[in-house]
């Protein structure tokens, strides 16, 4: 008597058939894992910007009557007004094994081996005269250039939107830079006019230790800033 039914897959068939799959899984895994990182990233910077943009107009109402004339001596003032805003915040530097002190050549050092530049080479050691390690889990970098500066008075604000502790580092992707006015708003880094303008400072190609300092403009105002990124 012949039984019909359905016929059985081969080894080889059910073998061959595992490895397509997970050659497809390989290919597809590495770019829906870096997506889903971005997702994060974004909803991470819109957060630490909202939070931080409304606690500096706090500030700047409640402490400076509105306008504020900054100095490099008003800076501390500031910083520590600033943290009173977030719940629990630290204003102290990390406390690392290879960071002995607390002096400007120890916070450049941090700086500059714990951040990397657009393009994944090494970062500037810019924005080492302030911080504020919020509770949320980013932290809030300030830097005052020096008297023979021509942007003296000026007070510039880096924003890790998932702290220094936590990867990537890298500027453009999780580390955004303002300018502070006197009235309290943050104007972002990456217009034609500003110090850091995007066409130079959100490079591709650029291997300067500041690129990636000109993207905060982009990452506000362009809807796939961050899914674009790699």
């Amino acid at each position: 008597m012949k039984i019909y039914g359905m016929n059985a897959f081969t080894l080889a068939e059910v073998l061959i058939t595992l490895g397509i799959i997970g050659v497809a899984a390989a290919m597809t895994l590495p770019s829906l894992i870096q997506e889903r990182q971005n997702k994060v990233l974004e909803t991470q910077f819109k957060k630490s910007y909202s939070l931080i943009s409304q606690a500096f107009l706090s500030v700047i109402t409640d402490e400076y009557g509105g306008i504020a004339n900054f100095s490099v001596s008003d800076l501390s003032n500031l910083v520590n007004n600033l943290s009173k805003r977030y719940k629990d915040a630290s204003t102290s530097w990390p406390v690392l094994p290879d960071y002995p002190n607390n002096s400007d050549t120890a916070r450049c050092t941090f700086l500059a081996g714990y951040y990397k530049n657009f393009t994944g080479k090494s970062g500037a050691s810019r924005f080492n005269d302030g911080i504020i390690q919020v509770n949320d889990g980013s932290t809030v970098y300030f830097d005052v250039d020096s008297a023979d500066s021509s942007t003296y008075g000026m007070i510039f604000v880096a924003l890790d939107v998932n702290g220094w502790r936590s990867k990537p580092n890298r500027y453009g992707y999780d580390f955004f830079v303002f300018t502070l006015e006197k009235d309290g708003r943050l104007i972002p880094m990456g217009g034609e006019t500003s110090l850091y303008p995007e066409k130079s400072y959100c490079s591709k190609s650029s291997n300067s230790g500041e690129n990636g300092y000109g993207c905060t403009v982009k990452a506000l105002t362009d809807a796939k800033y961050f899914s674009n990124l790699k």
